[in-house]
């Protein structure tokens, strides 16, 4: 992996880097981070943008502030170390799923026991970087937060609490205690406005705090986000184009799912044509049938997510993938001026085709292969076959001269 900073200008450039398919994940404290996928080869330009607001999935360090006295569980940004107590995980495994990366804030990740590293003696603090909300209509806070409390021989007291300041005044947006979910990632939505004002100088607290009473507690932070009315996180594009099923006429468009897509945008046009026809289908669906395609064609296709019913949340468009459409079989075939020792073969011309491949034999016998070079050519000539004997055969096209495109083949006819 290569990690690069921009100039004061936006831009970068890495050297010696490796021709391939890249997963390039971007971002900044104040906007979105982002994630799209890229073939780089030798002098590739990105122009990479990123959409205002706050969002941070924790792949990128953008300075939060850890302060203190537990003697153990500090808040740390790191990919977490699973711990369990009779059975409940008391620190998360996993941050939460489908974001960029596997980082998120937990306090203490020295994984062993639930009690090797877990707020003890004192409390630890989480401060976000400062947010400028002046500008915003009404803005959301939205997390996902972890939280275990229990352990000890009397009933669990420790608390994390979720608090809010503008610069001037300070307000609580919530507390966990032990009647709070646990051992879960839950996520958590505020509207600024019914706290406190929204300045230029905000800021995001997470206070957890350890009694003293000798019980468990652990805290997680993960999905941070704030946006303009309803938080929306980032659309991402669905990646692993490939293809699969393809005929002469038809293939099936496959990619991998994105989490919160409503639905998926496709696009395909034929190569070096300046047209795309488009397609939609469901969020839950990770492929397209295509049909009606011309034989012996080149294709190039995309494919973008939309996360909300109206398609006013869009990924960027996919990679370009590309696909070629096979040759179809011959649409007839027979057997003709037989003999007791020869026969031809012939059938019908294939449109696009290169080739052919003859599959014959006696019958109830091994099949041989017949090779033919040149697809105008629509017969073959046998010769020294045996008197008073079947033989059955069927054919093929070769789409392309190495044979690695093939149509099916024709069904066994026979002759004696």
């Amino acid at each position: 992996s290569w990690t690069a900073t921009t100039d004061v200008q936006g831009n970068f450039s890495i050297n010696n880097f490796e021709t391939g398919l890249y997963d390039i994940f971007f971002g900044k404290w104040g906007y979105i981070t982002h994630h799209i996928q890229q073939m780089i080869l030798p002098g590739t330009t990105l122009n990479l943008s990123l959409t205002a607001g706050y969002y941070d999935d924790f792949i990128f360090d953008y300075g939060w502030m850890v302060s203190g006295n537990a003697t153990t569980g500090m808040w740390e940004r790191d990919i977490p170390i699973g711990t369990t107590y009779n059975g409940s995980q008391v620190n998360p495994a996993n941050d939460i799923p489908d974001d960029s990366g596997e980082q998120c804030y937990v306090t203490g990740n020295g994984g062993g026991s639930a009690g090797t590293d877990d707020v003890d003696n004192g409390y630890t603090v989480l401060k976000s970087p400062v947010m400028d909300l002046s500008g915003y209509q009404d803005p959301y806070i939205q997390y996902y937060m972890w939280f275990f409390n229990g352990g000890g021989s009397s009933t669990p007291d420790d608390t994390m609490i979720v608090r809010i300041s503008n610069g001037a005044n300070t307000v609580d947006l919530i507390t966990y205690n032990r009647h709070s979910p646990m051992s879960q990632w839950v996520k958590q939505k505020f509207r600024v406005r019914d706290y406190i004002q929204p300045t230029n100088n905000m800021q995001f607290t997470i206070r957890i705090v350890d009694a003293g009473n000798g019980h468990l507690v652990e805290g997680g932070l993960d999905g941070f986000a704030v946006t303009d009315s309803i938080v929306i996180p980032p659309c991402d594009s669905p990646v692993a184009l490939r293809v699969t099923r393809i005929t002469p006429s038809s293939a099936r468009l496959n990619w991998d799912t994105v989490a919160r897509a409503d639905h998926y945008i496709i696009r395909g046009r034929k190569a070096g044509t300046p047209s795309w026809k488009y397609f939609s289908v469901a969020g839950n669906t990770s492929f397209l049938n295509v049909y009606g395609l011309p034989n012996n064609t080149l294709f190039e296709w995309q494919v973008r997510t939309a996360c909300d019913d109206a398609a006013l949340l869009l990924s960027p468009w996919s990679v370009t993938d590309s696909f070629e459409t096979g040759c179809y079989a011959p649409d007839s075939h027979w057997t003709e001026q037989i003999s007791a020792n020869a026969a031809v073969l012939r059938w019908k011309k294939a449109p696009g085709a290169s080739g052919y491949e003859i599959r014959g034999r006696k019958t109830g016998g091994n099949f041989v292969h017949l090779l033919i070079g040149s697809g105008n050519t629509t017969s073959k000539t046998l010769q020294n076959l045996q008197a008073n004997t079947t033989y059955e055969w069927r054919i093929r096209a070769w789409c392309d001269t190495a044979g690695i495109l093939k149509s099916p083949y024709t069904p066994l006819i026979a002759f004696t």
